[in-house]
């Protein structure tokens, strides 16, 4: 702000400048002209166009003076509307948190059916019901964002982690079955062997975090659809032991913050709990 008072400053100096410059000069070529008898409206006529050479010198310099401010107050405002972006979407991630958290805790008590269908209701949550908009509140548009919600759990006879299920975006490639993802391999098996939740904002460029899979268990579409990933370990509730890994993914980079590890370390609990019953 200051240096936007400095710039009106100057530009009121000079408009004050030029035009007691063109006043003032006017006058006195028309004295002089009169005085001694000799073409005023010559006289005048260059004087005029001599400071209208002046103010256009005045005014380019003052242009490129302005321009470096302009361009940081630019980038201010810029900064300040992605500041803001980001206060919205944390608003919107407390505010499910909050709205959902006993709903969520007391649900596994209540709902029955297979192992399967127990699963499929913790992963529905995140799209099917306003009161779950889970997707909404982690800053991801379930009509536009190709996204991917899965729950992988740790079978310890094979070591392997296998995909329990899934729910998907219409316009998704990937089977709900999804594929088996051994210790270590590509993100999910790097969530699960470091025990760390962590979000990666571009899995095809050069955060340290992104992890790769190997080429037989990649598919051709997965650096199309899979830019952005949030990922939790889910713990078994009574030992406190990992048992799987809980992600989203979703086709555009950008899209995770801190606030989308806490919503789906909630969802984790519920699958933990859920698993409880089974």
């Amino acid at each position: 702000m200051k240096d936007f008072r400095g710039v009106l400053l100057v530009e009121y100096r000079q408009l004050v400048f030029g035009i007691f410059t063109t006043v003032g000069l006017g006058a006195l070529g028309l004295f002089v002209a009169s005085y001694k008898n000799n073409e005023p409206q010559f006289l005048f006529l260059f004087i005029t166009v001599l400071c209208a050479v002046v103010l256009f010198i005045l005014h380019t310099l003052e242009h490129y003076a302005k321009e470096p401010i302009i361009t940081a107050l630019k980038k201010k405002i810029r900064e300040q509307e992605e500041s803001i972006s980001i206060e919205r979407e944390s608003f919107r991630s407390v505010k499910y948190l909050m709205e959902n958290y006993e709903v969520l805790r007391l649900a596994p008590e209540v709902i029955e059916g297979s192992e399967f269908e127990k699963y499929r209701f913790a992963l529905d949550s995140f799209t099917e019901n306003d009161n779950y908009s889970a997707l909404t509140a982690m800053n991801i548009n379930p009509l536009l964002d190709v996204y991917n919600v899965v729950y992988y759990e740790y079978e310890k006879a094979s070591g392997i982690l296998k995909s329990k299920t899934r729910v998907l975006h219409p316009d998704h490639l990937a089977t709900l079955t999804g594929r088996d993802i051994e210790i270590r391999q590509g993100q999910i098996g790097t969530i699960f062997a470091e025990g760390e939740n962590i979000f990666v904002n571009d899995l095809n460029g050069s955060d340290p975090k992104a992890r790769s899979m190997c080429n037989s268990n990649s598919r051709d579409y997965d650096r199309k659809l899979y830019k952005s990933i949030a990922g939790v370990i889910v713990n078994d509730e009574q030992t406190n032991e990992k048992i799987g890994v809980l992600a989203v993914t979703t086709n555009k980079i950008g899209k995770f913050t801190r606030k989308s590890l806490d919503i789906l370390d909630m969802h984790g609990r519920f699958i933990s709990a859920l698993k409880k019953q089974i």
